[in-house]
């Protein structure tokens, strides 16, 4: 066998890295759709069997992209030494910018598309969900009452994935947009906190 053509003996976690790799340059040019066993075994200059040897299916694979792309550390741990709201939103959202910055459209299309397999979808669902319970905690503490809270929390996690957007699309700055978020979340939340006191006033 010539030299330079026979493959590169990985480790197991190089080896799966690397097939990770293969199937974050797919998703990140086109798509969750795009990816298949096939592409990422073609990409990693692999044999597909390998592929599958390592991840199964397509859903683990994705899967395991996900988590691999997303900032696991629980929501309490972030926010540990938060002085107030703004602190615990910078806290909460910060590690999602820098996630989209980093990896660009690809982070963006785990997050937020809907062509993935439904295993994969469930988990991030189950994910976005633990996300809004801990923001709707949040702003009951602000003095907003629990429909209220429901209502900001899901349109605000709604505002992140759009601001994160247009960064992983490169058509705004992260520092623009990231501020332009923040700015327009703690003045709604403030717009908000003025009614529920007026409302609460009209009761007593």
């Amino acid at each position: 066998m010539p030299e330079g053509s026979r493959r590169t003996r990985l480790s197991p976690e190089a080896r799966q890295n690397q097939l990770l790799d293969s199937a974050a340059a797919i998703v990140a040019d086109e798509g969750t759709e795009a990816m298949t066993m096939e592409r990422v075994a073609e990409g990693a200059g692999v044999s597909k069997a390998l592929v599958y040897r390592y991840f199964g299916n397509r859903s683990a694979l994705l899967l395991e992209l996900y988590e691999r792309e997303s900032d696991t550390q629980p929501l309490a741990n972030r926010i540990r030494g938060a002085r107030c709201f703004e602190d615990r939103l910078r806290a909460i959202t910060s590690p999602y910018f820098d996630a989209v910055e980093r990896s660009g459209l690809l982070f963006h299309r785990l997050v937020g598309e809907k062509s993935i397999e439904e295993d994969v979808e469930a988990f991030r669902r189950q994910t976005r969900a633990s996300v809004l319970r801990f923001w709707v905690t949040q702003l009951r503490t602000e003095g907003l009452e629990r429909g209220q809270a429901t209502a900001f929390a899901t349109m605000f996690q709604a505002a992140v994935e759009a601001a994160g957007g247009l960064v992983a699309r490169r058509e705004v700055d992260r520092t623009v947009a990231e501020e332009q978020f923040y700015e327009s979340a703690l003045a709604a939340l403030q717009a908000a906190k003025h009614a529920a006191r007026q409302r609460a006033g009209r009761v007593g």
